[in-house]
């Protein structure tokens, strides 16, 4: 009798999903012309488009020098697939983009159902199917969809797949996935910090791959820079050449800290530092979010219950990408896209006031960001995510044992 009732329950959920995810395409159709080619695209992407149709695979050893390109390697693959496969020939390269955000949000859904199904085990529970039904619609894949540049959708998803795989006990996998996303978008780092934590907790008692792990980041990454290499570009091009450019770019679109700090600058502070005040700068950010990660860590491995822990790490994971684009160089306004995905399984695992509230400031932060700050100017937006971020470092440090003895110890006593 149970079994009968949870195949009807599975039978109802698949066509409850089937229904949201037809009405979500709908949308997109809907919306397909309403956010018509601009930015990134009217600027770049249609010459690198044209320039990979004219000149073939061969095309991506040239294409920054005649077309002033300046993303990784692999996405001029993907956009020579396109013109490869003649979808450029049929489709403008707004729907082109398009669709790799699409591919990259229906990924992200399905890898969302698994990760909450894995944290949640309720047989026939709906909180996979609704939480994974949520997430076309968080900002941070919703907007991803209506903008006509390089999607982050593709190196979101990535980092699900690498969540899941570790959930699964997979850390190969997970190092991998990440290594792949780091190649297309090398904000997907932000999520190496729990991978690390996650790594050194089972350092013990994991098996010999497991230890090594760590360095299936390295082929994730390289297997991606073979098409780039063999169409003719330098081995370092094709790997850490753009990356170690972009990296070490610091100009005055900084966002975070940076932007808090010099905003509208006092006669005191600089105004646009020079070469040598703009790389001091980048070491103390770098330092500064080395230090914010020891402090957390150390905190982490202060707490001793492991369920508190596990919690407590899920909050290192939302606020990592936080740390990293406050202080980080070349940092821009929706960089720490990968928390606000995450605050939702925290949402999803502990459903508390806070959490919600830490979901939905995000979110909004998020659409704002995106929307270029229509309810408050963007450094008001930099400053809430630097309150989330030091709210969900209290609320390791609450978890700690250091905490609870700091709260019993007794008040000195003073000879005045």
């Amino acid at each position: 009798m149970f079994t009968k009732r949870l195949a009807r329950h599975t039978r109802l959920q698949l066509i409850v999903g089937g229904g949201v995810f037809l009405l979500w395409v709908l949308m997109m159709i809907g919306l397909r012309h309403i956010y018509p080619a601009n930015g990134d695209l009217n600027v770049q992407l249609n010459w690198w488009f044209w320039f990979l149709d004219q000149n073939g695979f061969h095309g991506i050893a040239t294409i920054r020098q005649h077309t002033g390109a300046d993303v990784t390697p692999i996405w001029y693959y993907v956009l020579f697939l396109f013109t490869k496969s003649g979808l450029y020939a049929r489709l403008t390269p707004v729907y082109c983009i398009r669709s790799l955000a699409i591919v990259g949000t229906i990924v992200a859904v399905v890898c969302t159902y698994f990760i909450v199904k894995t944290l949640i085990k309720r047989p026939g529970s709906w909180q996979p199917l609704i939480f994974a039904a949520i997430v076309p619609f968080l900002p941070a894949f919703f907007m991803d969809l209506l903008k006509t540049n390089i999607p982050d959708s593709i190196y979101l998803s990535l980092d699900l797949v690498a969540l899941l795989a570790m959930l699964k006990k997979r850390p190969g996998l997970a190092w991998l996935a990440v290594g792949v996303a780091i190649s297309f978008k090398a904000m997907a780092i932000y999520f190496v910090p729990f991978l690390l934590f996650v790594w050194l907790k089972r350092l013990k008692s994991g098996t010999i791959w497991d230890r090594l792990a760590p360095l299936f980041v390295i082929p994730g990454f390289l297997v991606t820079c073979i098409p780039a290499y063999l169409a003719g570009m330098s081995l370092y091009d094709a790997t850490i050449g753009v990356l170690v450019s972009r990296s070490g770019a610091m100009n005055y679109e900084w966002w975070g800290i940076w932007q808090i700090l010099f905003s509208g600058a006092p006669p005191w502070m600089p105004g646009t530092p020079t070469a040598d005040q703009a790389s001091g700068l980048m070491l103390y950010g770098a330092a500064t979010a080395a230090l914010a990660f020891l402090v957390l860590f150390v905190m982490l491995f202060n707490v001793k219950d492991r369920q508190t822990q596990f919690q407590a790490a899920w909050d290192l994971l939302v606020a990592a990408p936080i740390i990293c684009y406050l202080f980080m160089p070349a940092q821009h306004e929706i960089y720490w896209a990968l928390a606000s995905v995450i605050a939702l399984f925290v949402y999803a695992m502990r459903r508390s006031r806070a959490s919600l509230a830490v979901l939905l400031v995000l979110s909004f932060s998020m659409l704002e960001m995106y929307l270029g700050g229509r309810v408050m100017p963007a450094v008001v937006f930099d400053y809430i995510v630097l309150a989330v971020a030091g709210y969900l470092c209290w609320r390791i440090f609450r978890a700690t044992e250091l905490y609870s003895n700091w709260r019993k110890s007794p008040l000195p006593e003073l000879d005045l």
